[in-house]
């Protein structure tokens, strides 16, 4: 039997069980390599082909085999696979069709609209009048690709006189790097988005879905919009700090940030500090990747870029730690260093216990520490409503500051952690729907209107950097074991010229074709055996490495590229045997946080006598660690690691490419010309 696929945009969100359970059963695969990507896991034969004739030559050959042919589940699914139900008709060969779930469905359920109504065009390849479309009276949907993107087809119709209309951009849906934007069809007119892009264009305004509920909870009347976009979209930045951790910021972050979306406000997230975990859980909440602020990695020019480079109308920041905490025990690279060099507001997340006055004087000390004070408000969590009602008046007489609410103690609040911290969004399988809980409430409880008021105090200074057109292309392993990178490393990388191509050391089989390989941290000692087990990708990425392949191997990666590392029980598994050395587990966190690296040689990333910034969070250490490098503490500690040549940095230490030097230009350039030689 051959059975033809729709798979939405090529991801497993857009299968029905049905056509997840013909993937399962089938014993060949074919479909364009992007969909094989969705399929990685299943051990099928599989083929790379798109071409009908072509599939039907490898159908012929494997007639005796349960197969299944892969199609994107979009407007082009049916014209795509009609071609082949031609031929498969004509050769009377059996076959059955199972539809996906086509972009027109994702991006509808994103931005919370029935799609039924909508004008469903494909620009995809195909000849497209949008100013014709868009006359017709109805909402337009474009499936984008090829030379039509959504920018192309807003700037034709911005130029006809149509810039007014309200347009909504799905990037990549499904995805990791999954964005929705919105504005005026003259906003969108002038940015770049993805190939797998789709763009929906209103002829009038959405419907209001506004419903208002009065419910007591100390905040008054809560306007909870949802599904729509605002008529005046609110912009601006806020910034979630504490007095410690433990105080319940991650959880006012993401329930914000769901509340916000469900809004249809445009939002992203950034996290302070150098924390790879918590940006995971804002990239869940919003489909999007969260970004980091560090003045240590990236300097406060590295910063302001990263804050003007924003994608969306509203920044929700997280801390780290407490406001103040910062290196070696000064306010150095603090949340409150970057509140107050960048003008952004502060709201605490203060979990009360045990005191009143008291605790209005701790949140009054906080704001006379430093000038300038930028706390502006408080969030009490884990707080009940009853002792809220008493807190509120004493905190607001006290300080002076608006108490926006509270949340209440929630089972959905609490959040495992492990040895690096909380676990990772992936590994929390009700995240969303726990997001959607805390929201919920959020809206009962919280003044959310407040808040985005106050976020609109902050100045903002919008500033877009064109990637340069492609030189090299840089294979960056992402999958479970490796997931620790800096959103702004990625952006970068591609500012200088590089195209970023993702794999997975576990399941795939060998390197994708690349210029520069980068392997990030994460957790490859949880994941040890798998990675053991997948013995062509260790000696694909052995052979690369050895054969001079531009190379960056932080932390994991680091460890991946030595002989061996023990798993979480101390069992040795083999690794890819590049670099001598044992990884080990040591029950400790080692040589943890900021410090420099310097060279007494030029290599692929530093130059002599250079000074580099990086961080360090690992309790796993290395019988080999290196010893190419100076690493050094603002403390005035100092030791030896880390190998360095012309084609390598490994070592323990973290790097931002977003920082001072000019990291990312460097491994684009040896990537360059690897792909010149």
């Amino acid at each position: 039997m051959v059975t033809l696929i729709g798979l939405g945009g090529g991801t497993a969100c857009g299968m029905t069980a049905e056509a997840a359970r013909a993937m399962e059963e089938a014993e060949v695969l074919i479909g364009a390599q992007r969909m094989l990507a969705a399929a990685s896991e299943s051990r099928a034969e599989k083929f790379a082909e798109y071409r009908a004739e072509a599939i039907l030559a490898i159908i012929r050959e494997h007639m005796e085999k349960e197969i299944a042919v892969l199609f994107s589940g979009d407007t082009g699914f049916y014209s795509g696979a009609s071609k082949l139900i031609g031929l498969l008709e004509r050769e009377e060969i059996a076959f059955r069709v199972l539809p996906g779930i086509s972009s027109v469905q994702l991006l509808a359920a994103r931005i919370g609209q029935p799609w039924q109504d909508w004008n469903l065009v494909s620009a995809h390849g195909m000849e497209c009048d949008p100013v014709a479309e868009v006359r017709k009276g109805k909402d337009v949907f474009f499936l984008t690709g090829g030379r039509e993107t959504p920018g192309s087809i807003c700037r034709e119709l911005a130029e006809a006189g149509y810039g007014e209309l309200r347009a909504v951009v799905g990037e990549e849906l499904g995805y990791p790097e999954e964005r929705v934007r919105r504005g005026s069809v003259r906003e969108l007119a002038g940015e770049e988005f993805k190939g797998l892009s789709v763009l929906l264009v209103s002829r009038v305004k959405y419907a209001n879905s506004v419903r208002k509920d009065t419910r007591e909870g100390g905040v008054g009347t809560v306007t909870a919009v949802l599904g729509t976009v605002p008529e005046a979209a609110p912009s601006g930045r806020i910034l979630i700090s504490a007095m410690g951790s433990g105080s319940g910021k991650t959880v006012v972050t993401c329930g914000l940030l769901t509340a916000l979306k469900t809004r249809g406000v445009g939002c992203e997230a950034m996290k302070c500090g150098p924390d790879y975990i918590d940006p995971m859980f804002h990239a869940k909440v919003l489909g999007v990747p969260g970004r980091n602020l560090d003045l240590f990695l990236q300097g406060h020019d590295g910063v302001r870029r990263t804050l003007e480079s924003r994608r969306e109308s509203i920044s929700v920041i997280e801390g780290a730690m407490g406001l103040f905490d910062g290196v070696g025990g000064t306010i150095e690279a603090s949340a409150w260093e970057i509140a107050a060099s960048c003008g952004i507001p502060v709201i605490l997340a203060v979990k009360p216990g045990g005191s009143s006055a008291t605790l209005a004087a701790q949140i009054r000390g906080l704001m006379t520490f430093r000038e300038p004070n930028q706390i502006a408000g408080v969030i009490l969590t884990a707080c009940r409503e009853s002792l809220y009602e008493r807190l509120k008046p004493v905190i607001e007489r006290e300080t002076g500051l608006s108490v926006f609410g509270f949340l209440p103690p929630m089972k959905e609040a609490e959040l495992q952690s492990r040895h690096l911290g909380l676990m990772t969004a992936d590994e929390v399988a009700d995240l969303r729907e726990r997001f959607l809980a805390v929201a919920a409430q959020m809206e009962k409880t919280v003044d959310i209107d407040g808040i985005l008021a106050l976020a609109g105090t902050a100045e903002t200074k919008p500033e877009e950097t064109a990637a340069l057109e492609a030189v090299c292309r840089i294979a960056v392993a992402r999958d479970e074991a490796f997931s620790f990178y800096y959103e702004d490393s990625f952006r970068a990388l591609r500012e200088a010229g590089a195209e970023i191509t993702f794999f997975s050391p576990i399941r795939d089989e060998s390197l994708p074709e690349c210029d520069g390989l980068y392997l990030g941290g994460g957790y490859p000692e949880i994941y040890a055996a798998e990675l053991e087990k997948n013995a062509a990708m260790r000696e694909s990425i052995r052979a690369a490495v050895l054969g001079g392949l531009p190379t960056v191997a932080e932390c994991g990666g680091f460890l991946y590229l030595q002989e061996s590392l023990e798993d979480a029980d101390g069992v040795p598994h083999a690794m890819a045997g590049v670099l001598p050395g044992r990884g080990f587990k040591t029950g400790r966190l080692q040589r943890f946080g900021y410090s420099y690296l310097a060279a007494d040689e030029y290599s692929l990333l530093f130059r002599k006598g250079e000074k580099v910034p990086v961080h360090e969070f690992h309790y796993w250490d290395s019988t080999e660690n290196g010893t190419d490098l100076h690493a050094a503490k603002p403390d005035g500690r100092t030791w030896e690691c880390g190998y360095a040549s012309p084609t390598l940095y490994a070592g323990f230490p973290h790097l931002h490419f977003g920082g001072e030097a000019p990291l990312a230009e460097r491994f684009v350039e040896a990537a360059r010309k690897e792909r010149k030689r």
